[in-house]
């Protein structure tokens, strides 16, 4: 599930998926998911994303900021859990909209090294400064540690990842006119490269305008573009925007339901409210696959000949020694940076015991996974 979107090959080469069956139109919507990113650089502790859906024009639609999970396993592939539901304004589908997502860290940063007197003073002056270095990574990377070898930095930029919501069905490509009326939703989930660099002023904005960047080698991020799901009348697209419905009264398929308890507290009506409730919530939510199951296409993150040799490499050094989330935590709060990360009971409580993994935007119960 959801937790388990680090595990399995460093990288899977899985094809495109087929195109959207049918044309998009103003009375459809899209929900997009991003799930998790893979294999960031060293010097991350606690990550965020800001998502923003824009046209070719520059003109963006929404944006939000997530930041990670955390009960996210590991600080280098972190978990996000992001959802955000598209929906069509009075202007209608702009069909060059293109996904971006920012990825940020607040970043750790190696230990000053001393000056030239001081070093040879010390009498080993270069030692001195690289195993500072290391020992603010090793705090890092083990599950524990504390931030004494290096500071947190401040936030910078990861790098970018983009891609088209659609696609001109002529072409297979993302449509650059927006005044064109015929078009399909890219939908699938997708392995997305991440660039070192934005845009230039004035550059149109499309996914093809991000890959003359550098890469960041070996970093990916995982994203899902779906369909919004509609009520079985199919007259209305079914939102989750408000989160999960009210724990009143759980519905029967969850493990260790007491609903017949539940239910003679309540009556019908609100019991089927309740059902009808989560019903919807069920169908509006889409819980990510496994990265192993082989779902998020990978074409336009191929390793180049240098990832291809890294990618071991990293794999074995995150199996190695998982940096812990908790860690970041303490290190961010000593930094002066904890007040972006406030907590809410649950999350607090989850980070007290990390056993349970489950996450507010996927609770058990979700059949749908893609």
């Amino acid at each position: 599930g959801v937790w388990d979107l680090a595990a399995g090959s460093p990288w899977l080469d899985v094809p495109d998926p087929p195109a959207a069956p049918g044309l998009f139109g103003d009375g459809d919507g899209a929900d997009i998911y991003v799930d998790a990113a893979r294999f960031l650089p060293d010097s991350v502790t606690l990550s965020q994303v800001v998502v923003r859906v824009v046209t070719r024009s520059a003109k963006v639609v929404f944006n939000f900021r997530k930041h990670l999970d955390p009960r996210s396993p590991s600080i280098r592939c972190p978990v996000f859990n992001a959802r955000k539901e598209l929906r069509c304004g009075d202007a209608g589908w702009d069909p060059t909209l293109t996904l971006i997502i920012q990825l940020d860290t607040l970043e750790l940063r190696p230990p000053d090294r001393p000056s030239a007197a001081a070093a040879a003073r010390a009498g080993n002056a270069l030692a001195g400064g690289e195993a500072g270095y290391d020992s603010a990574l090793a705090g890092a990377g083990g599950g524990g540690g504390d931030a004494a070898g290096g500071r947190i930095g401040g936030w910078r930029t990861v790098g970018f990842a983009a891609i088209g919501v659609f696609v001109d069905p002529a072409t297979g490509h993302q449509p650059e006119d927006p005044e064109m009326r015929e078009f399909l939703l890219r939908e699938g989930a997708f392995q997305l490269p991440v660039f070192r660099g934005g845009l230039s002023p004035g550059e149109p904005v499309t996914a093809d305008a991000f890959t003359k960047r550098r890469r960041r080698l070996c970093c990916t991020v995982l994203v899902r573009i779906l369909p919004a799901a509609r009520s079985h009348d199919g007259l209305r697209l079914l939102s989750a925007a408000a989160g999960p419905p009210p724990a009143t009264l759980p519905p029967a398929p969850f493990p260790g339901a007491r609903a017949a308890t539940a239910a003679t507290r309540m009556s019908a009506e609100a019991a089927a409210a309740s059902a009808a409730a989560w019903e919807e919530y069920r169908l509006a939510v889409v819980r990510p696959a496994s990265y192993r199951a082989g779902l998020y296409a990978s074409g336009a993150s191929r390793p180049s000949p240098l990832e291809a040799m890294l990618y071991p490499h990293r794999a074995r050094a995150e199996a190695r020694g998982r940096a812990g989330v908790e860690w970041a935590l303490t290190a961010a709060a000593a930094a002066g940076f904890g007040g972006a990360w406030g907590l809410d009971d649950e999350e607090a409580a989850a980070m007290r015991d990390l056993g349970p993994y489950l996450s507010q935007e996927y609770p058990p119960g979700l059949t749908r996974i893609a």
